[in-house]
């Protein structure tokens, strides 16, 4: 639990530091758009997921959309003005959410 509560803190952290880079309203739209999709998309998909008396294996399939979700997402914010900080986590994210779907 301290462990999350560090991680929480230190994207607070980050979400401060990186609010100071901005973008055109087209962006802003764009990337808004783009996120809405992704993200109606994702719920769609964990909700509609198969559900069994395996509550593991329900878990990894309700899981697999939302990982989806979050490349889709990492992948859109770097189509734009991206904060620096921001950037290697958006890159992490994307390689271990790949190297993970590819074993």
């Amino acid at each position: 639990m301290k462990q999350e509560n560090n991680h929480i803190a230190n994207m607070q952290d980050l979400q401060q530091k990186c609010s100071l880079i901005t973008n055109s309203d087209y962006e802003r739209l764009h990337y808004t758009n783009r996120f809405r999709g992704i993200t109606e998309m994702m719920f769609y998909e964990m909700g509609s997921a198969h559900i069994t008396n395996g509550v593991n294996a329900n878990f990894v399939r309700e899981m697999i959309p939302h990982h989806e979700g979050v490349v889709r997402m990492s992948n859109n914010v770097l189509q734009f003005n991206t904060c620096p900080m921001l950037k290697p986590i958006l890159y992490a994210i994307i390689t271990s959410i790949g190297e993970v779907s590819n074993k």
